[in-house]
């Protein structure tokens, strides 16, 4: 879905696979090939889990881990009592027999898959643990099929391995987390951005809209896509794109979802935090500290080469005019990437998880030549 930075013009040329609309791109995922590549990458994750003890650990890895168990659980349960009882009701008695209830404090769609998940297999650990893997083979499995086109199956699959190896995400690997499933999400939803700024259609701006509302009521940590849309506009030169109504209808959304549900949870959130935000001091100093994560997480060496990537789809002479709008749209959303006015806090790098796999993708294009037929376009 990522595209390059010229409109598109479906009588001159076809899409590539790094400008397909969110259909095409679908089909693409349930294909022959990309079924065996995710069960290679299903398979090298849960070994992954295995070979870090994870099936045979507890809950305490992250004072997070067994509240976000519990309330998986607790969603489970209460699909299971049919016909349902009150939730409130059902809530708070489970509350009193299991004291890790975390709904509200957190937004519901992880404990959604979890309780689809465990109805469907098991609500075991080991069930919820292969669910992880499942996201992380996910994540590396769009990140192979946005490159493969650009670069070639072969350095798109050595991403995807780079992808599952980064210790960061080994670590939430083992644990049962949203981190994984709002980073899949938060990704998405700037691939469909980056289709939209391409062609400007209205479907890819309200597939954003629906993905960045579910990163959001996954982990608040999606509110950083918020952003997205003006930086990219803004960084990219495309006014144009205000007058389209796409742009507009895809904040529909987020504004009937996540508004109220954050307002009647804000409370809950506010009790659940053991100091206030100080916005203040916070927006002038979380730009250099989340580089400083990403520089952490990645080491120096793909630090480096993602800095090249970066300029080298900025200044690419073959893209007149704007700069690639999957780097628009993927690389500034680092920079606010996790807590929007408030970097993570030391030993909460995990914030920054969502970030891991975008610097995988901006690498230089493939040295083709262009077509004679191919107009450029300032």
């Amino acid at each position: 879905l990522a595209s390059t930075g010229q409109r598109s013009d479906a009588r001159k040329r076809p899409q590539d696979s790094t400008t397909a609309s969110g259909g095409a791109f679908v089909v693409r995922l349930v294909s022959a090939k990309s079924a065996l590549i995710f069960a290679i990458l299903l398979a090298l994750a849960v070994f992954l889990q295995w070979q870090g003890g994870a099936f045979t650990a507890d809950f305490s890895a992250d004072p997070d881990e067994s509240a976000h168990y519990v309330t998986g659980l607790m969603v489970h349960d209460f699909l299971l009592h049919f016909p349902w009882p009150g939730p409130m009701a059902f809530a708070q008695d489970y509350y009193d027999h299991y004291p890790k209830v975390a709904l509200g404090h957190w937004p519901p769609v992880f404990y959604m898959a979890e309780a689809a998940w465990g109805l469907v297999f098991s609500s075991g650990r080991w069930s919820m643990l292969v669910l992880n893997a499942l996201f992380a083979a996910l994540l590396a499995l769009t990140l192979f099929e946005v490159l493969q086109r650009r670069t070639g199956a072969v350095l798109a699959a050595g991403a995807a391995l780079v992808l599952l190896s980064l210790p960061l995400l080994q670590t939430y690997l083992q644990r049962v987390m949203p981190e994984l499933l709002v980073a899949l999400l938060m990704f998405w939803a700037a691939l469909a951005f980056a289709s939209f700024m391409r062609g400007g259609r209205t479907r890819p701006a309200l597939l954003f809209g629906f993905l960045a509302m579910a990163a959001i009521m996954t982990k608040p940590n999606g509110i950083a896509l918020a952003l997205l849309p003006p930086i990219a506009i803004v960084l990219g030169w495309r006014w144009d794109l205000l007058r389209r109504p796409g742009l507009w209808l895809s904040g529909l959304p987020t504004l009937l979802v996540c508004v109220p549900w954050y307002w009647l949870t804000l409370d809950l959130i506010q009790r659940g935090y053991a100091a206030p935000n100080h916005a203040g001091n916070a927006l002038l100093q979380f730009p250099l500290r989340n580089a400083g994560y990403l520089f952490a997480m990645l080491g120096a060496l793909l630090s480096i080469l993602a800095a090249i990537g970066v300029g080298a789809r900025l200044l690419d002479r073959r893209q007149p005019g704007r700069p690639d709008p999957g780097v628009l749209c993927l690389a500034p959303k680092q920079i606010v990437n996790g807590k929007c006015v408030d970097p993570c806090p030391p030993g909460q790098i995990r914030q920054k998880n969502g970030s891991c796999k975008v610097l995988n993708i901006i690498v230089p294009p493939k040295n083709k030549r262009p077509r004679r037929n191919r107009q450029s376009r300032g």
